[in-house]
């Protein structure tokens, strides 16, 4: 791998070249036990998790090429080339430019590289969903040239599920920042407080304590009572009111990895109404996360939570609504990754094991917000209450990587 005299390497890297190395003779293997010959990948995070190149706009790709057996190919925008040289370890980089620079075009490039591979007559795994800037040229390369392909996306996150212990050095890190934030930005929420206020506060708590990336990542949903019925939604100049609740589902990156965490606030003391529904939301969530060990299946830890919920007769049509039966995600480079929480899933069937990350979040809310969300909205209701945290699985059990109390916040 080139390194730079300067030391830059060791400011831009995000691993060391045998962390990438180790992970593409991990897909080898699970490209022979798939009868995989090569694969071709595209997809951002994907990139980053076996290149060390880490997208910085949605303006050039950067396409990742394996043989079964040998070493993998990178074809890649020449104004690139310095960024590339310091941090993948990836030794054939093949660059695609403008003819006036003496380079020749991506189409061009790219055929002469899966050519030489062999990849067009060859069994070729390839993403469900690339995201690729250039869809025409990926078009003409792999419905005009690879004549036998696979979609190899269960092979990918197999693989990405299990975290390396310097992946988990990350995942811990941005754990700790997100947690940080939440402690302050809580400690100082104060009725009339706007819910833009709220958040200046928590990003700029995430960044003091480290989570600057290229380009700034983070994201919170802050939903008071006028958005009880909104998901994902951004914080407005909405003031904080007596007897408001207000989810705060939010999370810090770090080197590209992501925490996913919420808490849950009342304006002045809950209604019997609003305690009972978070009562249960957070019982849901211990019963749930005590499930994440080794040897154990998804769906036994989705049954279990949705036996808390049934227990408390919090199911539809009787008042309250449990959502959908989704109870969680994994997460590493990306907010929401594979396997889901969900029973009725194919992913239902994974087993846990040691190194696995997941974001454990059972919802529950009150038939007015459920009405509001399935017909005409309307504000009201008691209010949308989960409480969310970040759980490593390991050998000794469930490890509580959010560690901040989870109780109703009171101010």
């Amino acid at each position: 791998m080139a390194r730079s005299k300067h030391g830059i390497a060791e400011l831009l890297s995000d691993f060391p070249g045998g962390e990438y190395v180790a992970r593409w003779e991990k897909a080898q293997e699970l490209m022979e036990r798939a009868k995989v010959d090569g694969i071709l990948l595209a997809r951002a995070e994907n990139i980053a998790y076996y290149t060390g190149w880490r997208k910085f706009l949605d303006i050039s790709s950067v396409y990742f090429m394996l043989p079964r057996k040998g070493k993998p190919t990178l074809v890649a925008p020449h104004n690139q080339k310095r960024i590339i040289e310091v941090v993948s370890p990836i030794e054939d980089v093949r660059y695609f430019g403008p003819s006036s620079l003496g380079f020749n075009d991506l189409t061009h490039t790219g055929l002469k590289v899966l050519r030489e591979l062999g990849f067009t007559d060859k069994v070729v795994g390839l993403e469900s969903n690339p995201q690729v800037v250039d869809q025409t040229v990926w078009d003409s390369w792999t419905k005009g040239h690879l004549r036998r392909k696979k979609v190899v996306d269960e092979l990918i996150w197999r693989q990405r599920l299990v975290k390396s212990i310097l992946e988990l050095r990350y995942v811990r890190r941005v754990c700790d920042i997100t947690c940080k934030a939440y402690t302050k930005a809580l400690a100082e929420v104060r009725e009339g407080m706007t819910e833009r206020e709220f958040t200046r506060i928590l990003y700029r708590t995430m960044v003091e304590e480290g989570a600057f990336d290229s380009p700034l990542l983070g994201f919170a949903h802050v939903a008071a009572s006028p958005k009880y019925g909104m998901h994902d939604v951004r914080a407005t100049d909405y003031k904080f009111q007596k007897k408001d609740t207000f989810l705060l589902d939010a999370g810090a990156t770090y080197r590209g990895y992501w925490c996913d965490m919420t808490r849950v606030t009342c304006i002045g003391q809950p209604s019997k109404r609003q305690r009972e529904l978070f009562d249960v939301s957070l019982e849901a969530e211990l019963e749930g996360l005590d499930m994440l060990r080794p040897g154990v299946k998804i769906s036994e830890v989705c049954k279990k939570v949705k036996s808390v919920i049934e227990k408390h007769g919090m199911v539809k049509n009787m008042g309250v609504y449990s959502g959908t039966d989704w109870y969680g995600h994994s997460l590493g480079l990306e907010v929401h990754e594979r396997p889901d929480l969900v029973p009725s899933r194919p992913d239902s069937d994974v087993v846990l094991e040691p190194g696995m990350v997941f974001a454990i979040e059972p919802a529950i809310c009150d038939d007015p917000i459920i009405r509001s969300e399935l017909g005409e909205y309307k504000p009201g209701g008691a209010g949308y209450f989960f409480v969310e945290d970040n759980i490593l699985v390991t050998e000794y059990g469930p490890e509580n990587l959010t560690p901040i109390p989870r109780e109703l916040n009171v101010v």
